[in-house]
């Protein structure tokens, strides 16, 4: 199975996850590599192995935005820790 069949797999249940249990983090990443510090809230849209997607929802309305990861994935496994080690990278630049 290639990279991209193995996230297809688990990418809706990782995007679900992150919805439901980390929505604060989706905010971290909008509004520190995004650069939207006025975001109000965001949901994760989608994600491949060089990043994510936000929906952002701004003061004047919702924002498509992109966040790469720091490197690529090689594996879908990879995709918590590189999720875990973006919001610290986050967090040290608000």
């Amino acid at each position: 199975m290639s990279l991209e069949e193995d996230f297809d797999q688990i990418k809706t249940g990782v995007i679900k996850h992150m919805n439901d249990d980390h929505s604060d983090a989706n905010l971290v990443y909008a509004k520190a590599l995004a650069g939207l510090p006025d975001a109000l809230s965001a949901e994760m849209t989608d994600l491949d192995r060089h990043g994510i997607a936000l929906a952002v929802e701004m003061p004047g309305g919702v924002s498509e935005v992109r966040v790469d990861f720091l490197k690529p994935l090689t594996k879908a496994e990879d995709i918590r820790p590189a999720l875990i080690k973006l919001l610290k990278y986050a967090r040290e630049r608000l």
